[in-house]
């Protein structure tokens, strides 16, 4: 005869204990989640480990998530319950893995950090000699000036920069050409990085940054 409803949770952990010899570190994960799991069950008024559907899963899953468990430990109650009834369809006690096609909540994207204005201007106004911070710099004040897309940044070429006008020419999406007025922050900058250029550029290169094998940047 197979344990009583009450025993299967007792009878898994034995197994995956004495035959599994799972670390007493997982065992112990697996009583938690098996306990909550039952306390869950008793408040819902479900006396059957047989009775469990995956709608009765998906509810579980959705009440954790409420409860404020991130989407990290929800993940491992639910895997803890799939391998529960995995071995209760082993032993043949239940027809069905309700946990099997149950996933947790996804993780919140995190927004990704931002420099406040106090940091840009700390950035902007770093005094630099080399050539790569002197390209760098200009790469950031044409870009804060010019709200320029990456790819329009890198696929900028000299001819494009009118310095006398403050103008530059920028091709977007779809090939698409507009000419846009530089600041006069960016524009000292471009001089500045100009009068170093040819320290890395190629001499058939045309774009206005350059790698430091002399090439154009990829946006990469």
């Amino acid at each position: 005869m197979p344990p009583d409803c009450s025993e299967w949770g007792g009878v898994f952990l034995h197994h995956i204990s004495q035959i599994r010899r799972y670390s007493p570190n997982t065992i112990s994960g697996y009583r938690h989640d098996i306990a909550r799991f039952s306390v869950y069950l008793e408040e819902n008024k479900i006396h059957d480990w047989r009775s469990v559907s995956t709608n009765t899963m998906r509810a579980y899953s959705a009440k954790l998530n409420r409860s404020g468990l991130s989407s990290k430990s929800i993940q491992r109650a639910l895997s803890t319950l799939r391998s529960f009834y995995r071995f209760l369809l082993s032993e043949r006690w239940v027809d069905s893995n309700p946990v099997l096609d149950v996933r947790a909540p996804k993780a919140a994207r995190k927004l990704p950090a931002v420099l406040d204005v106090d940091q840009v201007s700390r950035l902007m106004s770093a005094t630099e000699t080399e050539p790569l911070m002197l390209r760098d710099q200009a790469m950031l004040e044409l870009t804060y000036s010019c709200g320029l897309r990456l790819a329009e940044l890198t696929s900028v070429n000299i001819l494009d920069i009118d310095l006398e006008e403050a103008q530059i020419r920028v091709t977007g999406k779809g090939d698409k050409t507009r000419q846009l007025p530089v600041g006069s922050k960016a524009v000292e900058s471009l001089k500045l990085w100009l009068q170093v250029r040819n320290q890395l550029a190629a001499e058939d290169e045309f774009s206005l940054f350059v790698s430091r094998t002399g090439r154009r940047l990829s946006a990469r």
